[in-house]
């Protein structure tokens, strides 16, 4: 049994903890010490520890941003903190690997505490386990089935060089031994993957594409029991933004799903709280608009724990210490404290005057190339500061609401080709594919309608596709930025069929809180 302790700290020990959280950290490292200090009384002793180490990294992640100006009152955010902050980085990356020992450590103590009850086994619990395996297995066939017929080439051409050098030794870099430069145009997870398996990168694409199926499934699960997962996969396997995919997209939307998996209120602790953490860092490496979903399941695990702070530290210091590394890389480089460098030519390419107005307004303009030997850091800052500058005309709304419909799949198909053409690849379903994909967004829209008095609980499925519509709305409508919200959007639809088939028995209701 995990030992319960009451608040170990009286009055002025909590006050100077506080204090010297406030001038590590300033106002924000204050309000983070208080919040742990707040943390449930009759919470586990292994808990308040791992509060505390979640502490120290929020903390150190403070004064890495931090720079103190006689007074704390005085401090302000930077993004150069790699060259100017390097100790507090340190610190932050040190503490995030205690806190996941510190997870490891819990969640023996937690199996240990709770052993699993003897279940006697009858036939007909062996008959239910059977049907849902061989439901798996089936949706699973059908999801290879159509990915090994229709998915598209793992990776573009344009990853070859850094799969090429990784495979070689030379890290990740773009060019020819010994003119290599570093790059962070891509997110590094996908090219990692194709450099681990070479000659069969096609064959995982299509593996993850069809796992994406199955963590679907399960999401329908969740919401509906057998029949919302059999929809959920059902539709996870058909439709186009979930097969239509490259390796990058399909590895986004594994982690994201995953996560909201683990992650789901009714059944979270602190490992699995840590896994959704460890899956939402590896959706930001793969995508890197993707990184908009860990606030997201941080936020929706807040209000259904009821501000219990451990699986909310898990799973926020699990992502910290996945995406820190890469962010540490490419602010070393680069000086640009983002999972890319490629924003800036996107905003610019999205606020071209070609992209504006005429036939091509809210879409993507290729820029030309940079020079040879241009800093890749100075080009994206210079083309994101020339991109909002440009932003803030009087055709901007038109603008705005022409990507907002791209982004739902709801204008004309032509436009989704073209813009898949650009990236040299097939539209997904053909212009059949583009009305399934309008009908499922409209599905999810009257489902989250429905739902709405309900909307705690279900709060990922409000605000991820609220805020992918907002991304596509500040680029360019991409299909590519969808891939991480598309399992959300099957396993609503999918739940919506199992309605539709259970209409005479009554509707499946979304089991309560």
């Amino acid at each position: 049994m995990i030992e319960t302790t009451r608040r170990p700290f009286g009055w002025l020990g909590a006050g100077l903890l506080v204090a010297v959280a406030f001038l590590v950290g300033g106002l924000f490292g204050a309000a983070v010490m208080v919040i742990v200090l707040r943390a449930d009384r009759s919470s586990p002793g292994g808990a308040t520890a791992l509060a505390a180490l979640g502490a120290a990294v929020l903390l150190a992640l403070a004064g890495v941003f931090t720079v103190l100006g006689g007074l704390p009152l005085a401090s302000e955010l930077t993004p150069a903190f790699a060259s100017d902050r390097g100790l507090a980085a340190a610190a932050a990356l040190a503490a995030a690997v205690c806190a996941l020992f510190a997870v490891v450590a819990l969640a023996r103590a937690e199996r240990e505490a709770r052993p699993a009850p003897a279940v006697p086994m009858d036939w007909q619990s062996l008959t239910a386990i059977g049907a849902v395996v061989a439901g798996g297995v089936a949706l699973g066939a059908l999801a290879l089935g159509v990915r090994v017929a229709s998915a598209p080439e793992a990776l573009r051409p344009d990853f070859a060089e850094l799969v090429t050098n990784l495979r070689l030794g030379n890290g990740y870099a773009r060019g020819v031994a010994p003119a290599l430069d570093a790059t962070a145009l891509h997110p590094p997870l996908a090219p990692f993957v194709a450099a681990i398996f070479p000659g069969i990168v096609d064959h995982v694409h299509v593996v993850v594409s069809a796992l994406v199926v199955l963590v679907t499934a399960g999401l329908g699960g969740r919401l509906g029991g057998i029949r919302g997962a059999i929809g959920a996969g059902l539709m996870a396997a058909l439709l186009p933004s979930m097969w239509g995919q490259q390796l990058p997209e399909a590895l986004a939307a594994l982690g994201v799903a995953s996560a909201l998996l683990f992650a789901w209120p009714e059944k979270a602790s602190v490992p699995s709280a840590a896994l959704a953490g460890a899956c939402l860092g590896l959706a930001a490496l793969a995508r890197p608009e993707a990184i908009v979903a860990a606030p997201i399941v941080v936020v929706w695990m807040a209000l259904r724990t009821r501000w219990n702070a451990s699986p909310v530290i898990a799973c926020a210091v699990a992502a910290v210490a996945l995406m820190g590394p890469w962010l540490l890389w490419t602010q070393d480089q680069f000086g640009v404290l983002q999972p890319s460098t490629s924003l800036g030519a996107t905003l610019a390419g999205a606020n071209a005057e070609s992209t504006t107005r005429g036939a091509r307004i809210g879409e993507l303009a290729p820029l030309p190339p940079p020079p040879p030997g241009t800093d890749e850091g100075f080009l994206d800052g210079t083309r994101r500061r020339a991109a909002i500058e440009r932003f803030w005309t009087g055709r901007m709304p038109v603008v705005i609401a022409a990507r907002v419909g791209r982004a739902w799949d709801l204008w004309w198909p032509a436009s989704v080709h073209d813009a898949r053409t650009a990236r040299g690849l097939t539209t997904p379903g053909g212009s059949p594919g583009v009305v399934l994909e309008a009908g499922t967004s409209l599905v999810l829209m009257a489902w989250l309608w429905a739902r709405r008095r309900d909307w705690r609980r279900l709060f990922p499925f409000y605000a991820m596709p609220a805020a992918f519509t907002l991304v596509s709305a500040a680029t360019f409508g991409s299909r590519d930025v969808r891939s991480w919200t598309a399992p959300l959007a099957a396993a609503v639809v999918g739940l919506f069929l199992a309605e539709l088939a259970r209409r005479g028995e009554g509707p499946v209701a979304v089991p309560p809180s």
